[in-house]
């Protein structure tokens, strides 16, 4: 595993300047319009996605055909990108959440409880849908899965449209907290299966 992952942290090295100055710019972005989530949303997305370019690289290389003749089993180089992707994610957490402090504290925009819980969940939106992406980037490869990415993101977009036109309303606070409560668990257990399908899929699959 640990082989695996530092594979694909040398496969990204090259593009470590650029996730830094996208990591300045937001943070500058971010304390010009007073906007916490901008910040913590794109640098998630941008970890959630990097497994998917490492995935890129390995089928332009055929990496896969030269692994699975090393003593490396199928369900470990699946494991390797979940592992990569879920880590980033969370490091990304750990250096977004106390610039957004910093820039709460400055701006006073919003309270720090706020701000956290902003961060908490859009890294669980971003660790969910590496979970929905990864099982089809297995299936189809990252060509059509690209494809199926932009359809991913255009999914919530057209709930929350739809969700507005019914006019239904806003949950109550005692429901957002349920909610709250439940999401680790349910997060957890989304992970878990998508792991399991990616495993049986790339299992199957012919190199």
């Amino acid at each position: 595993m640990k082989g695996l992952l530092l594979k694909d942290l040398f496969t990204l090295r090259k593009q470590g300047k650029v996730y830094l100055l996208l990591l300045a710019f937001y943070l500058f972005y971010t304390i010009l319009t007073k906007n916490v989530s901008m910040m913590s949303s794109m640098i998630a997305m941008l970890c959630a996605i990097a497994p998917i370019t490492t995935l890129a690289y390995d089928e332009n290389c055929k990496w896969d055909r030269y692994a699975l003749s090393m003593p490396i089993s199928r369900k470990m180089i699946v494991l390797s990108k979940y592992v990569f992707g879920i880590v980033l994610i969370l490091i990304s957490m750990a250096i977004v959440a106390p610039l957004s402090m910093m820039v709460v504290t400055y701006t006073r925009e919003m309270e720090l409880k706020a701000a956290m819980i902003i961060i908490l969940v859009v890294n669980g939106i971003a660790i969910l849908f590496l979970s929905i992406l990864l099982p089809l980037l297995f299936k189809f490869g990252v060509e059509k899965g690209r494809l199926l990415m932009f359809v991913i993101f255009f999914i919530p977009l057209a709930f929350v449209y739809i969700y507005k036109k019914i006019n239904l309303g806003l949950p109550s606070k005692e429901t957002f907290e349920l909610l709250g409560y439940l999401s680790p668990v349910f997060l957890i257990i989304i992970v878990l299966i998508s792991m399991v399908i990616s495993i049986r899929i790339y299992e199957k699959k012919e190199f």
